[in-house]
């Protein structure tokens, strides 16, 4: 027994030194990411986090260790790392003195393409999913969003979607995002090495003929983003990710296959909105733009949608969106959105019809596009 307790306590010793290193090494790389901040530089180094991957397995091999359970501590370490790295951009956010401007990242993330477009006039705060978004534009007044709605091949991004359909968000703008997809890998991997792809649900989508070609599995992630540091964590050359040309520098991917989406024309519709919940007073006739959305509720009978288009037609409104989502604690029926551009309608008109056909309506916006509409980028 005398042996196994020294044993146990050089264990004990052994496991002392091995969190005090693992706690020396997370501050050294916290440091190094502070500096990279000071410079400007990225947080996420693919070619030096394959680098540090592979000499690390090698020294296990050599010592008889497990690789696998390397590999995972080391993933563990650096997901770490990049946390602490977004967690500090929000904390610096936060100190900011302008209007914040929320959008899913992190960096190299089709939504910060997009919301860069407004760098000037806010501060420019990534979120690791759309709920965080949500929840910070409810706790911090006077900030606002940038979130996809529609794509122009997959169409709708259903989160968002139902979010604006809840009535307590106000849109602000619409901007328009031209989207080209490439295939990301690890430095020195090949297309044909490719086994599984990661990206967001909707670039999956987009992406199918490439998908079956190789015969790859697939994995969603949260963003593009996301994927790309799950391939980067992971140092396998198996591994590909979906996104754009900007992540791939961002993230010290290589690219492997490029414009790969199924169709040629490519956007995604952005949102700009700000929180508003359904106690703020509507205006009774609402104010001049270009597009006007609002949630409409129309009588259940033979009839309704039609009287309803007829006179917003008859306003000279052109209806370019109707979706419907079920009314919570009702039998089968719909609350409607509607999109409705208003060149060359009268908006008192169309307002008219919409009051005049409608059990309810809430108006979410009237608002013009942020940006010039973009041609696809070859």
């Amino acid at each position: 027994m005398d042996k196994i307790t020294g044993l146990r306590r050089k264990i004990d010793k052994a496991d002392e030194q091995i969190i005090s290193l693992l706690k020396e090494r997370l501050d050294i790389a916290v440091k190094i990411n502070d500096l990279k901040q000071k410079h400007g530089q990225q947080a996420l180094d693919a070619k030096r986090w394959s680098e540090v991957i592979t000499s690390r397995l090698e020294l296990a091999q050599e010592l008889d260790l497990d690789q696998e359970l390397v590999k995972d501590v080391f993933n563990r370490i650096h997901r770490q790392v990049l946390a602490e790295a977004r967690a500090e951009s929000e904390d610096r956010g936060q100190r900011a003195s302008g209007p914040s401007l929320f959008y899913l990242g992190p960096a190299g993330s089709y939504s910060e393409l997009a919301a860069r477009q407004l760098a000037g006039e806010f501060e420019l705060r990534s979120c690791d999913n759309f709920a965080k978004i949500y929840q910070q534009l409810k706790a911090r007044p006077g900030s606002h969003a940038l979130v996809p709605v529609e794509n122009s091949i997959t169409s709708d991004v259903h989160e968002n979607v139902d979010a604006i359909f809840s009535g307590d968000f106000q849109i602000v703008g619409e901007t328009y995002q031209p989207i080209e997809l490439q295939l990301l890998g690890l430095p020195g991997a090949k297309l044909s090495d490719v086994k599984t792809i990661y990206s967001q649900p909707q670039a999956l989508a987009q992406c199918q003929k490439l998908i079956k070609r190789l015969k790859a599995t697939v994995a969603e992630a949260e963003s593009t983003s996301t994927a790309a540091m799950i391939v980067v964590s992971g140092g396998d050359k198996r591994a590909a990710a979906i996104g754009s040309s900007g992540l791939a520098k961002a993230s010290s991917l290589s690219v492997l296959a490029k414009n790969i989406g199924d169709e040629e024309l490519n956007q995604t519709r952005f949102l700009l909105i700000k929180y508003s919940p359904k106690a703020s007073s509507k205006p009774s006739t609402p104010s001049l733009g270009s597009k006007l959305t609002v949630l409409a509720e129309i009588p259940h009978r033979v009839g309704s949608l039609h009287n309803l288009l007829g006179a917003i037609a008859g306003a000279r409104g052109n209806l370019t969106k109707i979706e419907s989502r079920p009314i919570p604690g009702t039998a089968w029926r719909c609350r409607f959105w509607l999109d409705i551009d208003l060149a060359g309608a009268n908006i008192e008109s169309v307002w008219q019809a919409l009051r005049s056909h409608c059990t309810s309506n809430t108006l979410l916006g009237v608002y013009n596009q942020l940006t010039k509409e973009k041609s696809h980028e070859k």
